[in-house]
């Protein structure tokens, strides 16, 4: 599979992205899946300022990302995929876009949510709720921050 990351972060394409993990990975593209960034050119050029020369950027609604993971999984180099949010995440899982992937909790920063034992993650009810669902459907998902960080089990928020 050339999808090398699928990342839960709200802030998106940002350093820790494009420079932690990007530097581990060197990534061809990113992809984000988003409805209303996939609708807005201006928006998505903003997110496309903070790559590096030569690095893709798209973005992708939900509806049918399953065909654009296979897609990509048929291109040369490794992409990263980047979705805003937990509930997100659990819809394209529920679509059967995630069968046999792994998910990065990487920044998840909830108004209302209550603090988890890792600073990046505070989860609400719903975000809790998509976690467990996201089990259910067999999705390992673990909490990282970088490719050099500890992965923290799903078990640790959800518990």
């Amino acid at each position: 599979m050339t999808i090398a990351l699928i990342r839960i972060d709200d802030r998106l394409i940002h350093g820790q992205v494009v420079v932690g993990w990007g530097s581990h990975i060197r990534p061809v593209g990113y992809l984000v899946v988003d409805d209303r960034l996939a609708g807005n050119e201006l928006e998505g050029d903003l997110y496309r300022m903070g790559l590096p020369p030569g690095i893709e950027a798209r973005f992708a609604p939900e509806a049918g990302i399953a065909s654009v993971f296979a897609t990509l999984d048929q291109t040369e180099g490794p992409w990263v995929v980047l979705v805003p949010d937990v509930a997100t995440t659990y819809r394209i899982a529920q679509e059967g876009a995630l069968l046999d992937r792994e998910v990065n909790l990487g920044g998840v920063h909830s108004a209302d949510g209550i603090k988890t034992t890792v600073p990046y993650i505070r989860l609400d009810k719903r975000d809790r709720a998509a976690l467990e669902g996201l089990a259910e459907l067999g999705i390992v998902t673990t909490a990282r921050a970088l490719p050099d960080s500890p992965p923290v089990p799903l078990s640790a928020f959800i518990a």
